[in-house]
């Protein structure tokens, strides 16, 4: 009896001894639950409730969703489940884990919604060409204000793909044809919308009526202006003229203004022409301007004859053109004295001559001229408004001022005792109006004897006559010719005293 009691109370012991250490072991954390909000097509969020740990541990949480461990060692309460297919189930788990690794899940399901797809929007024609069409449409959205992108087909064939604005330029298209239009509206997930809708290419437009306002003629060229014609579908012109219904494409250069102007060149001279002017678009169409009927001058006579003469303080020069066209003043020009010098200045008088030629009379200060003797003499003159010139003859001139001297007899006589012998007398022995002066040339016919003149006085100041000798075969020559004349220079400038002369064997 007594054993049986003592194992009694050993057995008593022992079972409260394994009660209280079952009391003390460590428990997982407690339960909590896991929920799913804010669903969309490719994402959703994943929330839960604090799982608490009866001995006050830390805790972590895990994520899983279709048996795939998304994250792990979170201390948060929610998680955004992305990257999610749309119209999907999908079934997880979170779970709570302490410290010691004891766990407690909570397990979650749920569908993910479908795509929306854009809205509906329209299409609309903003401007037709003949080979173009400006499409417009209105705006597609998503609920969410995602981005939409746009693809445009031309009978179903893709234009351009993924463009983000509501516009576009339909280019390459043929004149006056119908096409099918569809603008598909698409979002990120690959849902669209549609819009389509049939439009209409137009008649190529030509260019704007334009004019040749006026034009100046040349001797092979004629200057036109003309009115700038604009292209109703604001196209780049490419320009012809029609000579004589002869068209050939030039390149003018056009401006920005409303005119410009164009020459013509290669015309013939003294001939009449008819000129007109096409502008061409890049589509082919074309407008012609009104014609123009010129008649182009006479091509001036090259190497023509000048006579200067003095009138006055004036160079006088008269000749006979060609050509109906003024001289330009600007650019012509006269060689003396070894230099090229200006008509700017010069005074020039035309006049129609009864064969239909112009003579023209042209007055040159010269001043400079009065000091220099026997200068080459030329003109070059130039014809607007084309760059065509002509040159005279090339002539010595001088110009000689009055004077009161005057020869008053010449004469030549023959062979005797002595050779020939010439003598030239002046009237009241007057040479020169001034004290001073030189003798430059003493011409019988065209014989000069200034180098071997002697001299006699008719009074101590001045000299009477010239005389010198000749030889035998200039005395024969000159008994053909009868002119002569003596070339004075004094202070008042040059002097030319004509005479003629006789002879005596």
């Amino acid at each position: 009896m007594k054993k049986l009691f003592t194992l009694l109370l050993i057995t008593v012991a022992f079972g409260a001894c394994t009660k209280k250490e079952e009391n003390n072991a460590n428990k997982p954390p407690q339960n909590f639950t896991a929920s799913v909000t804010d669903v969309k097509p490719a994402s959703a969020q994943l929330n839960w409730t604090e799982a608490k740990d009866p001995e006050n541990q830390s805790v972590t949480y895990s994520v899983e969703l279709k048996g795939q461990v998304l994250a792990s060692n979170l201390s948060a309460t929610g998680y955004k489940l992305e990257n999610l297919i749309e119209n999907t189930a999908y079934t997880g788990k979170v779970v709570a884990k302490d410290a010691a690794g004891l766990t407690t899940e909570a397990s979650f399901n749920f569908s993910t919604a479908n795509s929306p797809a854009p809205s509906a929007f329209t299409v609309s024609l903003s401007k037709a060409t003949y080979k173009t069409l400006d499409i417009i449409w209105s705006a597609s959205t998503l609920p969410d204000n995602g981005t939409v992108f746009y693809d445009v087909y031309v009978n179903k064939v893709l234009r351009v793909g993924s463009i983000s604005t509501q516009n576009y330029i339909i280019t390459g298209l043929q004149p006056q044809t119908q096409y099918v239009i569809k603008v598909a509206a698409k979002s990120a997930a690959g849902k669209s919308t549609e819009s389509a809708t049939q439009l209409s290419t137009t008649v190529n437009q030509a260019p704007g009526v334009f004019t040749i306002s006026k034009s100046e003629t040349g001797v092979t060229t004629a200057i036109i202006e003309i009115t700038k014609p604009a292209d109703p579908e604001q196209e780049a012109l490419s320009y012809f003229t029609i000579i004589d219904n002869t068209e050939k494409q030039i390149y003018p250069n056009t401006g920005t203004g409303s005119t410009f102007t164009y020459r013509v060149e290669g015309l013939s001279a003294a001939t009449a022409h008819t000129i007109a002017i096409k502008a061409k678009d890049e589509g082919g169409a074309s407008t012609v301007s009104n014609a123009v009927n010129v008649i182009t001058y006479h091509r001036p006579e090259n190497d023509f004859a000048i006579t200067p003469a003095a009138e006055g303080t004036k160079v006088a020069i008269e000749f006979i053109t060609a050509s109906e066209q003024k001289i330009n003043t600007l650019t012509s020009r006269y060689y003396v004295g070894n230099d090229w010098k200006g008509l700017s200045g010069a005074v020039i008088t035309y006049t129609t001559q009864p064969d239909g030629k112009i003579k023209i009379k042209i007055l040159i200060d010269d001043a400079e001229l009065r000091t220099i003797y026997n200068v080459k003499f030329q003109l070059n003159l130039r014809w607007t408004p084309e760059d065509i010139s002509t040159n005279s003859l090339l002539v010595n001139y001088t110009h000689f001022t009055p004077t009161t001297a005057k020869v008053s007899q010449a004469i030549i006589k023959g062979p005797g005792t002595f050779p020939p012998q010439w003598t030239v007398n002046f009237v009241n022995c007057i040479i020169s109006d001034y004290s001073s002066w030189d003798i430059k040339a003493i011409m019988f016919g065209d014989i000069d004897f200034s180098t071997f003149a002697g001299f006699a006085l008719c009074d101590p100041s001045k000299t009477g006559y010239y005389t010198g000798n000749a030889t035998n075969n200039q005395y024969s020559y000159l008994k053909t010719k009868t002119a002569g004349y003596v070339i004075v220079k004094d202070a008042g400038g040059y002097h030319k005293l004509n005479f003629t002369y006789t002879w005596q064997d």
